[in-house]
């Protein structure tokens, strides 16, 4: 894709640059991989039967959100590995304040991997920029300014381009809030739905 690798590793965690792509930090086994050389596939006719697709025969792409505050360490694990989350995704814009207990980035990383067997990844693309989130904090906007910009944001930075399913489908997005009402991982992940219709949102 002629994107450089020039992914940043350090004590934090695997973090995404706003030039690359989620693709270059996964693991290869979660990477789509290309379809194989063979026989063309004979398009289907506008007047199949469709009737006969069970609906278990369609899975949804499940992407999941969590808030670590108001959970305990226990409460927060056990969430993401009885939904079986691969891939926790942080869109924290600041994934080291002291006061983030076990979901601070160093610690973070090593307790999904320990516990869960899930890989971690940050996103600051995903994040809103810090002047956004100083005039929400300060209540100098409302939410639905607040949201409006933020989405503005996501479309400049184009961050529909940094996913695909293979890497979305069990999947967790990661902030600090408790809900996902007024919480800019829902407004990502409604925004990825937009560009991956098939996308199921589940917020734990």
């Amino acid at each position: 894709m002629g994107i450089k690798n020039n992914l940043m590793k350090d004590q934090t965690g695997l973090t995404v640059k706003h030039d690359e792509s989620i693709l270059e930090t996964i693991p290869l086994e979660r990477r789509e991989e290309p379809i194989p050389d063979k026989k063309p596939i004979k398009e289907k006719s506008d007047t199949e039967d469709y009737s006969k697709l069970k609906i278990n025969d369609y899975k949804l792409t499940k992407v999941f959100t969590i808030g670590f505050t108001q959970k305990s360490a226990q409460q927060f694990f056990e969430l993401l590995s009885k939904n079986n989350v691969k891939l926790l995704i942080d869109v924290r814009l600041n994934n080291n304040s002291q006061l983030s207990g076990y979901s601070k980035a160093i610690d973070l990383k090593y307790f999904l991997k320990t516990i869960c067997e899930i890989e971690y990844v940050h996103m600051t693309i995903c994040a809103p920029s810090e002047d956004l989130l100083k005039k929400y904090k300060k209540k100098e906007i409302k939410w639905l300014d607040y949201e409006s910009e933020y989405l503005e944001i996501l479309k400049k930075r184009e961050v529909q381009t940094k996913f695909n399913r293979s890497n979305l489908n069990s999947a967790c997005l990661l902030c600090s809030e408790p809900l996902p009402d007024h919480c800019h991982r829902r407004l990502l992940a409604e925004y990825l739905k937009n560009y991956f219709h098939d996308i199921e949102i589940i917020h734990l």
